[in-house]
């Protein structure tokens, strides 16, 4: 799979990738406004996601997001707080996803380094089956 730079400007580099700490991820994902304040995108293959994802994540493949400047999608901008999970820290997808929404133009975008290891070491709240981000879109009117 060939993602490494593909959809995003030379001054976008892993430099530009704001973390956020597990502690703000839960109290974000903790919020009663959690469905219109967080978008919580896992960009791993849909087999993995589906076989487990941290819960209320939305899997949206890397080909979502164009990486072309100011090419972005309303239903994403609505969001204040976009962040991106993979498996583990050295997560490919998900560092190739954040850089390439930050080269899209998206604001507020942050990657949870921990991923899902750290998430489900913790025991906090995964679910299982499929919730594509087309899907999810279209159940908040999108």
């Amino acid at each position: 799979m060939a993602v490494g730079g593909v959809g995003c400007t030379p001054s976008i580099s892993d430099k530009d990738i704001k973390p956020i700490s597990i502690g703000e991820l839960k109290a974000l994902t903790d919020s009663p406004e959690r469905a219109t304040t967080l978008l919580l995108v896992d960009p791993r293959p849909p087999q993995e996601y589906q076989a487990l994802h941290i819960a209320g994540a939305v899997n949206m493949p890397l080909t979502d997001v164009s990486g072309v400047p100011k090419d972005t999608d309303p239903a994403i901008t609505k969001f204040p707080q976009i962040v991106v999970y993979g498996h583990d820290p050295a997560s490919p997808p998900a560092r190739a996803m954040t850089k390439r929404m930050l080269a899209t133009g998206y604001e507020n975008v942050r990657m949870y380094f921990g991923g899902l290891v750290e998430w489900n070491r913790l025991g906090y709240p995964t679910e299982t089956g499929p919730k594509p981000w087309g899907d999810a879109a279209a159940a908040t009117g999108q």
